[in-house]
């Protein structure tokens, strides 16, 4: 386990990318995006509930409710479809495929395992 005070800013700067949508993205520092990622959105939420399981306290509270925002980001999209572009169509046929190990991409049992 890692010291808290060493994910401090780790923690702040995660707290200051969460999008409007709920989500997150990873290019959000790069470009313009106006939409979270999935596949970001996932990692974020993963990483969000090993800080709790691990009995981390720092910034618990909103670390918990930016979870809770990327959990309603991924039912907005039902998992896996879209809801902007073409309404209830699947994003992408890989968000079906299971894979192992998943690394950064997006998969719905990733989704579902949160």
């Amino acid at each position: 386990q890692i010291e808290q005070a060493l994910l401090h800013d780790v923690v702040d700067f995660l707290l200051s990318q969460q999008m409007q949508d709920g989500g997150f993205n990873c290019r959000s520092t790069r470009c313009q995006c106006q939409h979270s990622s999935l596949h970001s959105t996932i990692s974020v939420l993963e990483g969000i509930v090993e800080y709790e399981q691990n009995g981390y306290k720092y910034r618990l509270k909103e670390m918990q409710k930016a979870g809770r925002k990327c959990i309603e980001f991924l039912f907005k999209h039902s998992l896996f479809q879209s809801c902007t572009r073409n309404p209830g169509m699947t994003i992408h046929k890989d968000f079906l495929r299971l894979t192992y190990p998943s690394r950064w991409k997006y998969d719905i049992l990733r989704a579902l395992d949160c």
